[in-house]
């Protein structure tokens, strides 16, 4: 026992899942933590098919986290609160970060059900301007494997040293994109339907660190080489910094990726007419108590029903804003729009 507090990495699933549910689990959870700090409404889980027990949640915090560590309820829920916040920002970082960019460069799509509890606080630690949360975010992932284009995909190890001559890439590129289309020919797909992704893995010469640098699909040129070994050696210092690329030690292919991509029809997206900026009485809920851990107390917050909500409408933090499979919580320094798609937009005020 160390005496600090842990959150994860093992999670306590669906069965019996957490505390709150009321169905055997003992272990506190984050959705535990969310409960006691007032995000999640008891009484309006899944839209309000389950009920979510107060009770459970205190008792699994008092006896495994705030009793031992001297803590009232509340401070080891925000604790929790904010640690797996900051896991979460950590390997968002490292994520992006690796590939050479930044987050602040980006937008959130937070999506899950627990995802828009927490996106807020992962783009104040990131830095990231603006979060997107979806009508379809509790089941953003499942929407995508429904809707997802057929990709095979095929790898090849083949180690030259650049500048090669052309004929020898576009005669291996030609046979292993006829080998993947003669699959997907076999599932149905005409010609038409397929196109082609290229990735060539490139390192210098005696290093083992590689990047993945993406190449048009086309027959190569001699010029179209040395545009790829530039944008090797442009990745590179963007990944290790300014001045760290060193052309002389000679710039290695090792091996290359096709992707063969067919199309599939896609869901049109429904819009609807913009509204006024205020929501409407009809939309607000009630007002909650709830405790934001940036500003380390409970404020008295709004609680507005998506259903409600209309586009061209602003609410502004602090609020929460439930739907029936997920629950939007808006920090005091951020306010939420919704567009004609009815997404919700996170942006900070100011």
């Amino acid at each position: 026992v160390t005496g600090r507090l842990r959150v994860g990495p093992r999670s306590a699933g669906a069965d019996p899942g957490p505390a709150c549910y009321d169905r055997g689990g003992t272990e506190p959870t984050v959705t535990d933590a969310d409960l006691l700090l007032g995000i999640l409404n008891p009484d309006y889980f899944l839209g309000g098919r389950m009920k979510l027990s107060r009770q459970r949640a205190e008792e699994a915090l008092q006896e495994k986290v705030a009793g031992p560590l001297g803590m009232t309820l509340t401070e080891a829920a925000a604790g929790i609160y904010d640690i797996i916040n900051g896991h979460m920002s950590d390997l968002m970082r490292k994520q992006v970060v690796s590939s050479g960019q930044v987050p602040e460069d980006f937008a959130i799509y937070a999506y899950g059900g627990a995802g828009p509890v927490h996106a807020a606080a992962y783009a104040k630690d990131l830095g990231v301007e603006r979060i997107y949360v979806f009508p379809t975010s509790a089941v953003f992932s499942s929407l995508g494997v429904a809707t997802a284009d057929v990709v095979h995909t095929a790898q090849r190890s083949f180690r030259y040293l650049l500048p090669v001559e052309p004929r020898v890439l576009n005669d291996r590129m030609s046979m292993l994109e006829e080998e993947l289309y003669a699959v997907m020919r076999q599932e149905g797909f005409r010609r038409k339907d397929v196109f082609f992704r290229r990735l060539f893995f490139m390192r210098y010469r005696r290093q083992l660190n590689e990047l993945d640098i993406p190449v048009p699909a086309k027959r190569y040129t001699a010029e179209d080489i040395r545009a790829v070994m530039a944008e090797f050696e442009k990745k590179y210092e963007e990944v290790y910094g300014e001045g760290s690329a060193y052309q002389e030690a000679g710039i290695e292919l090792i091996s290359f990726q096709v992707d063969a991509i067919g199309r599939t029809a896609k869901p049109g997206l429904a819009t609807f007419p913009r509204g006024r900026t205020l929501p409407s009485r009809s939309s607000l809920k009630e007002n909650r108590e709830v405790f934001f851990t940036g500003e380390k107390e409970f404020l008295s917050t709004a609680v507005y029903d998506y259903s409600c909500l209309r586009p061209g409408n602003v609410v502004d933090g602090p609020a929460v804003i439930e739907a029936p499979h997920t629950t939007v919580l808006i920090i005091p320094s951020m306010r939420g729009r919704v567009d004609r798609y009815r997404n919700i937009e996170l942006t900070w005020n100011g």
